[in-house]
């Protein structure tokens, strides 16, 4: 099997063939409606203007939200300059605190902007729905289990951007056309590693950081983008975060860490990040779309529906395409159901909750419900079919393409114990988040409380469906369903 490092590397190639950059004699002027005018050097405008950044304007940055949210309709380029702009301010607050040499700035300055700029150029159509498909792909699971300690917990678009940051490919033109004609040296395979969270330095951990960790400019930019633009309501005071920016040593690494009293920003961020999950990312009609995204792709798979003569079953495929590509399915009609079910994406047609599975839903045995919540995705398969089968006794009609089983993952709220908190005055002494705000019990509330999984299906099958799947979950999993489960689905039943 061909590396997936092989195939990122010919991307990059096919990418930045042709692509050149007349000389740019001084520094950019780029408005954002966040964050308002800020500057970009000419050796970033280079890459920000290639083909590889480029391409993120077409990429939404939270996959299917606008159709539910209309105005959130920012996508992945935009968030990139945000990150960029929010990573030098927060080393621009480690140098006012004199938390680093003026030796240190400018190195660290200019690599965590590259790293801003460049750490979301993995990303498939949809942002992460893409990934969700392809990280289980043999090359993706190949690529991570060969590399281990370098990746870790990585995620599949960071590991695609490590890879593309990091392809010989790339260093030839960032040698070519940026460190050559601008006179800036800058280490790729850093850049890399700050993109994927590993540290091989122990004191350039807080570089890392800055882009990868706890409180990141990644996390830091998106609340904002992504609360603003969807039009929901949110505090979060980034000066008080600055204004309590430090370093400190543990373990022999040079970490980030805030003085106690800004404290109440990290409790912000986690709130927010909370809030954003419950009411935005696991909206239902969200996640019915993004099961529609999903089944699109299941069909150009089993059909071997060719989008760029590519059938998709390498990771690095997905780099080719963007949100407009999965949209002009829906004009073709020569490709059967992935075309019917790209229109009802473009359409907004999407399947209806025909059950709610939730600690409200649920009368008796609610200790059972985490088992439904760690459900992998061999499970969730076994569990359709046995709906599947169980409601086509009554209606023979429907088949597994018609009905979804959508179980969301229980946000990790891993702040609590990654963000060192100072205290004291000894310089080396520190707390966690955890000691101090109970992350914990918010998790805990957060899967009793506000964690729903559906089964979805269309309209026209919302009552078999709901009779069904309500008989074989109660059946497997040993629990009761109460009326909400149904009435919040607002199904109408058919007249006998």
């Amino acid at each position: 099997m061909e590396k997936l490092g092989d195939k990122v590397n010919l991307y990059v190639e096919q990418q930045l063939d042709g692509y050149t950059r007349s000389y740019i004699n001084s520094p950019k002027v780029i408005h954002d409606s966040i964050l308002g005018t800020n500057i970009f050097y000419p050796h970033e405008m280079v890459v920000l203007d290639s083909p590889l950044l480029q391409r993120l304007r077409r990429i939404s940055q939270v996959d299917v939200v606008p159709l539910v949210f209309p105005s959130g309709n920012h996508n992945r380029f935009e968030h990139s300059l945000g990150v960029t702009v929010i990573a030098d301010k927060l080393v621009n607050a480690l140098r006012n605190r004199q938390a680093i040499s003026p030796e240190e700035f400018e190195s660290l300055r200019y690599h965590v902007r590259m790293a801003g700029i460049l750490h979301d150029c993995g990303h498939g159509a949809f942002s992460h729905m893409s990934e969700e498909i392809h990280g289980k792909f043999d090359d993706m699971l190949a690529e991570r289990q060969s590399n281990k300690t370098l990746y870790g917990d990585s995620k599949p678009h960071e590991i695609l951007s490590y890879l593309i940051v990091t392809s010989p490919a790339f260093k030839d033109f960032f040698s070519t056309q940026v460190e050559l004609i601008y006179g800036i040296s800058l280490d790729l395979d850093l850049i890399g590693q700050m993109i994927i969270g590993y540290i091989s330095d122990p004191l350039k951990a807080f570089w890392v950081e800055i882009i990868n960790g706890a409180f990141d400019a990644d996390k830091l930019d998106y609340i904002q983008r992504d609360s603003h633009f969807t039009g929901i309501q949110m505090i979060l005071d980034l000066d008080r975060l600055f204004h309590t920016l430090d370093l400190i040593e543990i373990d022999g690494k040079k970490r980030l860490t805030i003085d106690f009293s800004g404290v109440s920003t990290l409790e912000e961020i986690v709130f927010d990040k909370m809030m954003l999950v419950s009411t935005v990312y696991n909206h239902h009609k969200v996640r019915s779309a993004e099961c529609l995204f999903k089944s699109i792709f299941d069909h150009i798979r089993s059909e071997n529906i060719l989008i760029y003569d590519m059938t998709f079953d390498s990771a690095a495929d997905f780099l080719y395409i963007t949100d407009e590509d999965i949209y002009s399915l829906a004009k073709k009609q020569d490709i059967g159901s992935a075309s019917t079910l790209a229109r009802n994406l473009l359409n907004r047609n999407l399947p209806k909750r025909s059950l709610v599975i939730s600690g409200r839903t649920i009368s008796n045995n609610r200790q059972n419900l985490q088992q439904i919540m760690s459900l992998d995705r061999d499970d969730l398969q076994a569990l359709r079919d046995a709906i599947v089968e169980e409601v086509r006794k009554t209606n023979p009609d429907i088949s597994n393409s018609d009905v979804w089983v959508d179980l969301p993952k229980i946000p990790k709220f891993k702040e609590g114990s990654l963000w060192p908190i100072k205290e004291g005055t000894d310089s080396n002494s520190y707390i966690t988040l955890r000691q101090v705000f109970p992350v914990d019990d918010w998790t805990k509330a957060f899967s009793e409380h506000k964690w729903a999984g559906y089964v979805f299906t269309w309209p026209q099958f919302t009552d078999d469906v709901n009779l069904a799947a309500q008989n074989v979950i109660e059946e497997v999993f040993d629990i009761k369903f109460n009326q909400f489960a149904r009435s919040i689905c607002k199904i109408k039943s058919k007249q006998h």
